[in-house]
């Protein structure tokens, strides 16, 4: 099986494909990648199955040495192919030796590449995601080596428009099981007012300012999901991410889509977003 070979890992890079869901009963969360729209692409680019597993990279790209031909697509981060800038969102192909290096994202926080018929890591517990106390390593490192299969016949580009990145900060959202114990004026006050995340941000979960006081005290320990909004004490919204633990105590005051989950994945506190229930 042929291998990339890690130069340098960048900031927080880790191999995910659309999570483990079959698990949440023993405690083990989802994970997968944290913008499914933009990793969609690149496999879509590739024609590959939407669950091949992927790089996914955080703020700042790896740059890796290629031992075997193959196809890669790249979404939302500079790219650079033996020195050689190259526009992403395209189908690129790679031949021996090549060293392909990634820059900072550009939509966001999550960039992508995608390899022909996906990568290769052990399936664990019938995922490739990486996570810390599931599978061995929670991250790529400099000198680890990724498998892939070799691939060097044609294939068929897709050619596919889409948008760069997301443009529109509005998350939907439907009542959480715990929404309907707050008054009308609450409820009122959290669907006007534009929320900013703080630096306490990370795969697990995403936590929001907010300026509404919390009436509600802590509830049995209950599940949650990817996208779950809780209200925590602080007053701040604690908003669930692909790595989310099963179960949790703060009330459970609204639940993302899937599509407001992507956007929110690509926010920073520079950021401002508001709240709509559908």
């Amino acid at each position: 099986m042929a291998s990339i070979t890690v130069i340098e890992a960048g900031y927080h890079s880790t191999i995910q494909d659309r999570g483990r869901w079959s698990y949440r009963d023993i405690g083990v969360p989802i994970s997968g990648v944290m913008d499914q729209d933009m990793a969609g692409l690149a496999n879509q680019l590739l024609r590959n199955h939407e669950d091949d597993a992927v790089l996914e990279m955080t703020l700042k790209g790896a740059t890796l040495l290629f031992d075997a031909p193959a196809y890669i697509a790249v979404t939302s981060m500079e790219l650079w192919i033996n020195e050689n800038p190259v526009r992403h969102n395209t189908v690129q192909r790679i031949r021996i030796g090549d060293v392909v290096r990634l820059g900072i994202t550009t939509a966001g926080n999550y960039g992508y590449l995608a390899i022909k018929n996906g990568f290769k890591t052990p399936l664990i517990l019938g995922s490739r995601s990486m996570m810390k106390a599931v599978t061995s390593h929670f991250k790529i490192n400099k000198s680890d080596h990724l498998p892939y299969d070799s691939f060097n016949d044609k294939i068929n580009q897709l050619n596919l428009n889409h948008e760069q990145g997301h443009v529109s900060f509005v998350l939907k959202a439907y009542p959480g099981p715990e929404w309907h114990q707050l008054d009308r004026t609450t409820q009122e006050q959290l669907l006007t007012q534009s929320f900013k995340l703080t630096s306490q941000s990370n795969r697990m979960a995403f936590k929001a300012m907010c300026a509404v006081k919390n009436p509600l005290g802590s509830i049995a320990s209950s599940p949650v999901l990817p996208g779950t909004i809780q209200w925590i004490p602080s007053n701040d919204l604690l908003i669930l991410m692909r790595d989310a633990q099963t179960t949790g105590g703060y009330p459970r005051i609204l639940q993302l889509t899937e599509e407001s989950i992507n956007i929110l994945s690509q926010l920073d506190h520079k950021n401002e977003f508001s709240l709509v229930i559908i």
